[in-house]
């Protein structure tokens, strides 16, 4: 029987749990979404994290698919859970976090871009921001060993991409650093900024020489065995296109559409070029 707490039914119940524990589980998802107390935390990178991932999101999609769905509005709750699980377990299936790097949506750029999304107005937000930015290298450390998971699988990132990463990651580590920033925030700040100036400091040090490692372990270990193509076949694009986009893609036809669109908009530019 379905169980209403106000207008609550217990799959919007699930749901709440669900995110709860997402977050808990990937404190960057819950900084990034907006959802509040884990913003002194970091994920774990690790395979091992991975794998724990995996396994929330499972049991938390057998538990919706086992929740009566009574209501068209319990239906679409559960689909969407559902829909998030299965996305979540179909890019871990097809291991997708082996060769996570690229030049704009990777662990390297979510873990130094959280500080920009941080609340930085009072104590409490700026004791998250330091004691995440003290321990940066704990979910760096942890990416690389699944960046070296990947390499003894075979599984290596396109050395365009590799390029790219090492070039945000030298300017991640240099004197003008996106964490260096955090300064101005602090000075900003509606906080006695004297007591925490010292601390941040020695973190902003601390973050640019954990880049600097790994941007070295990049360069010197990881791109020599980086392949040339940049195609990442269709199993990995099938997975990350319905993480996307929300949807499967008939990806055959798709393409043939994509260059029959190029086609007719190549032929109307020469007309419209011979008109001019």
């Amino acid at each position: 029987r379905r169980r209403r707490v106000g207008f609550m039914t217990e799959l919007f119940d699930l749901s709440d749990r669900a995110v709860n524990e997402f977050v808990a589980a990937d404190p960057l998802l819950g900084t990034y979404s907006g959802v509040a107390g884990h913003d002194d935390r970091w994920p774990d990178m690790s395979p091992e994290g991975h794998a724990e991932s995996a396994t929330l999101h499972r049991a938390m999609r057998d538990e919706a698919l086992a929740t009566t769905a009574e209501t068209s509005q319990d239906r679409l709750a559960q689909r969407v859970l559902v829909d998030y699980c299965d996305d979540a377990l179909a890019a871990h299936d097809a291991a997708l976090y082996l060769t996570d790097l690229n030049n704009i949506d990777s662990p390297h750029q979510a873990v130094r871009q959280v500080f920009d999304v941080h609340a930085a107005d009072s104590a409490e937000d700026w004791e998250s921001i330091l004691t995440r930015l003290e321990t940066i290298n704990e979910p760096l450390d942890g990416y690389r060993l699944t960046l070296e998971s990947g390499l003894r699988a075979g599984r290596v990132a396109s050395r365009r991409q590799v390029e790219a990463v090492v070039e945000q990651g030298v300017m991640a580590a240099g004197l003008d650093s996106s964490f260096c920033s955090l300064r101005r925030r602090l000075a900003e700040a509606s906080v006695d900024s004297a007591q925490y100036k010292v601390r941040l400091d020695a973190a902003i040090d601390g973050a640019r020489s954990a880049y600097a490692d790994l941007n070295h372990w990049l360069t010197e270990q990881y791109a020599p065995h980086a392949v040339e193509a940049d195609g990442v076949g269709e199993e990995r694009y099938r997975a990350s296109s319905r993480m996307f986009l929300g949807t499967e893609l008939d990806l055959h036809a798709t393409y043939r559409w994509a260059w029959d669109e190029v086609e007719r908009l190549w032929a109307e530019l020469e007309r419209v070029c011979a008109k001019i």
